[in-house]
């Protein structure tokens, strides 16, 4: 069995690596597939709109497409998600 069936040539999981459980982690925050659908969760330090200074901040979301997945966790504070995504940040209590 080849690497490529488990990374991109830009060294990213595929599809099927996220199919056998593997999880692809970044700045804090996790990014796996379950029943097909891409999960981000993990904690990160940031500003919200609004926000004085930076404080930690609990990040949730769910895609249908790993490009958009990746994308959110690149920059959670200002991605917007399109119709098939959801977000959540909020504060740990």
């Amino acid at each position: 069995m080849t690497l490529s069936r488990y990374y991109t040539k830009r060294g990213l999981l595929t599809r099927y690596s996220f199919a056998c459980g593997y999880v692809e982690k970044k700045g804090g925050l996790s990014l796996y597939m379950e029943h097909g659908v891409y999960h981000v969760r993990g904690f990160r330090q940031g500003k919200k709109e609004g926000d004085i200074e930076e404080r930690e901040y609990h990040i949730m979301g769910s895609f249908a497409h790993s490009k958009e997945a990746r994308k959110f966790m690149s920059h959670p504070f200002i991605h917007t998600p399109s119709r098939d995504g959801s977000v959540s940040i909020s504060i740990p209590r």
